[in-house]
């Protein structure tokens, strides 16, 4: 009889004890639950205006391939409203982030974010993730040239650096040459680039012209760069000019005619088919 009581007594022991487990168990379930519920349920509520802007963006960008007047009117508005609000390492610049990566998202919309970024920012203020991306070896080229075109990636002149060392380094790089062509660009348009103008720069550009295997246009559009040397370096670019009017390109004197032309020179000829290749190209 002792035996049997002490084993209820240890049974009896044993389910209160385990059932208490269920019961915090359950009760621990249900609490986890409703947390998830309230973090969703605030989720919802606290979408900001600028991320309803946004997505109002890229229902429009992907919606209306021909945007008119009202078109036109609701994407500056909703872009204002992006603007007001974005800051760096907000949720807005975050769903930014995630958009522009997005390939199968709208390519005009991504740029054009790329666009408001740098309203917001300012050029010479890239975010390390737009740097990133145009760094990689990977990446589609388009997105690459937008963010080349809106933003200043020159080096700041520190210790006697040059800031445009930057840009001829993508000159003299396996970059696309769509991006060398944004460089030289660049180059020649840099706010007081006399300033930074060196001979130095004016032999790479030489070298590059004289390369057989330099790119047409490319070789075409260095010569026009060349232009913008001649003030502060006239007789270092006018020497190199000289010798690309006496060189001998294969299919290209359009080089050679633009070097005539700084030089006072007399226009070599160039046939109806070599401008229409050119100015097709642009």
């Amino acid at each position: 009889m002792k035996k049997l009581k002490k084993l209820l007594f240890n049974l009896r022991g044993w389910l209160k004890k385990h059932l208490n487990k269920k019961r915090l168990a359950i009760a621990a379930i249900l609490f986890l639950v409703i947390i998830l519920l309230l973090y969703y349920v605030i989720s919802f509520f606290s979408v900001s205006a600028a991320e309803v802007c946004l997505e109002r963006l890229r229902l429009s960008f992907s919606n209306e391939k021909l945007c008119h007047e009202d078109c036109a009117l609701s994407r500056v508005k909703n872009k204002k409203c992006v603007l007001d609000s974005l800051r760096p390492d907000s949720k807005e610049e975050r769903k930014i982030k995630s958009y522009i990566f997005e390939e199968n998202i709208d390519l005009d919309f991504r740029i054009f974010l790329i666009e408001i970024i740098q309203k917001s920012y300012g050029s010479k203020n890239p975010p390390l993730f737009l740097l990133d991306y145009f760094s990689q070896d990977i990446g589609e080229l388009e997105l690459k040239l937008a963010i080349f075109r809106y933003f200043d990636l020159s080096q700041p002149e520190t210790d006697g650096g040059n800031p445009l060392d930057y840009y001829f380094l993508i000159l003299n790089s396996k970059a696309p040459n769509e991006i060398k062509l944004e460089a030289a660009v660049k180059i020649a348009s840099f706010e007081e680039g006399e300033k930074y103008y060196t001979a130095a720069q004016v032999e790479k550009i030489k070298q590059i012209i004289m390369e057989g295997k330099t790119e047409v246009y490319f070789r075409q559009s260095l010569v026009l760069l060349l232009g913008s040397y001649r003030e502060a370096l006239p007789e270092e670019t006018d020497d190199v000019l000289k010798q690309i009017y006496s060189a001998d390109f294969s299919g290209d004197n359009i080089s050679r005619a633009f070097a005539a032309d700084f030089l006072g020179e007399e226009i070599p000829e160039v046939s109806s088919e070599e401008w229409n290749e050119y100015y097709n190209h642009q």
